[in-house]
């Protein structure tokens, strides 16, 4: 297992065989909900502002591209209204910036609910009480870190 796949798969190992580490996400305009909930990511009006979750608006601000990176390590978030990338840096709320981040995903067989890994820093994705997005080394509560993506409409 390449070191970058360390925390990628520790996760799938604790989640039992239900999860495989899938190298693809659906193509096209997707939608990021928390895994046990209907609110979806929403893009923020300024780069340094947190990303947060909140009602559906049928906006595009709600609405992220997956683009496999050249190396195929993972992938970078995009929001379709910023054009900015899903950006962030372990235990503060995420934000969007210019720079592009590699996200690896994992993959709930016969479901759309995913996860992800951060390659550089072996973090997860999780989403907090508080309905921000954060990148943690070890999610106390792995619910968290679970995401429905399903395609925009």
């Amino acid at each position: 297992m390449r070191l970058s796949n360390i925390a990628i798969g520790t996760i799938v190992a604790l989640c039992g065989q239900a999860f495989s580490q899938e190298s693809r996400v659906p193509k096209g305009p997707q939608t990021i909900a928390q895994a046990n909930g209907d609110s979806l990511l929403t893009g923020a009006s300024k780069s340094k502002q947190p990303l947060n979750f909140e009602s559906p608006t049928g906006d595009e601000d709600q609405i992220w591209f997956f683009t496999e990176d050249p190396d195929n390590q993972g992938h970078y978030i995009q929001n379709a209204d910023s054009g900015k990338y899903l950006y962030c840096s372990g235990g503060s709320a995420c934000t969007q910036s210019r720079q592009a981040q590699i996200f690896h995903p994992y993959h709930q067989k016969k479901s759309d609910t995913w996860g992800f890994g951060e390659i550089s820093s072996q973090m997860v994705l999780t989403w907090t009480d508080e309905n921000t997005l954060k990148l943690v080394k070890n999610p106390s509560n792995m619910d968290h870190s679970f995401f429905t993506i399903k395609k925009a409409e």
